[in-house]
């Protein structure tokens, strides 16, 4: 027997799982296509432990299996800086902050917390910038109203923190208070928040054993090219 993906041929013992076009991870389905005595159990887990578990755990859809209680929000773990999302908020007085989400014992749910931070006042609104992502002094004068009192704000992150980074880069500032208001809204009502996802090799891999996997008589050409 020939596995359709390492083409390795093995007895038949080497074929004792079933493997799922659509994983289990988002639900059983009526009907469900899945395939016997094709794909090696050695294969099976492979791709389970590196393309089902990248969809799973860091996609817009893997999060959506706790929205729809398919798995406990207990069990939610981030990949944080690792993560393929980016989340931001896109209204209100933290407009473009950026965000990650977490399982808050407290309240016993997946919540948004803010991701450490520097907001800079431009006009009316802030732009805001990841600690490894904070402009240079030259452009951080020309861009952004260092004379407002409110000119910095820092999220996610302690004053000291911010004001070494920026210290750093030349700027010597006295910041804004943290707004610690992720968390409280995040609490008693729904946040909308934008969320940019990177298609990387490893999801494209994925697109491509679901649509090998859909004619198991086909050799995923594909995958390989990407593996």
């Amino acid at each position: 027997m020939k596995c359709i993906y390492c083409l390795q041929d093995k007895p038949p013992s080497a074929y004792t799982k079933v493997e799922h076009v659509i994983p289990q991870a988002f639900g059983l389905f009526k009907n469900n296509f899945t395939l016997k005595d094709t794909v090696c159990d050695a294969c099976n887990e492979h791709f389970g432990k590196t393309l089902d578990i990248a969809l799973a755990r860091d996609t817009v859809e893997g999060i959506l299996r706790f929205e729809h209680v398919l798995k406990e929000s207990k069990d939610f773990k981030s990949l944080g800086k690792k993560s393929r999302m980016i989340i931001q908020l896109p209204d209100g007085e933290l407009k473009g902050a950026y965000a990650y989400p977490e399982y808050s014992e407290e309240h016993k749910r997946i919540m948004v917390y803010p991701c450490p931070q520097i907001g800079f006042l431009k006009g009316s609104t802030r732009s805001f910038f990841l600690l490894n992502k904070i402009p240079d002094r030259e452009t951080l004068l020309r861009e952004f109203n260092f004379q407002h009192p409110q000119a910095v704000l820092y999220l996610g992150c302690d004053s000291k923190v911010a004001d070494q980074i920026l210290k750093e880069r030349g700027v010597n500032i006295k910041f804004g208070p943290e707004m610690p208001l992720m968390d409280d809204i995040g609490a008693v009502q729904t946040v909308d928040c934008h969320v940019d996802v990177t298609i990387d090799k490893v999801i494209m891999r994925y697109s491509a054993q679901i649509n090998s996997t859909s004619n198991a008589q086909i050799i995923p050409p594909l995958l390989f090219s990407l593996l």
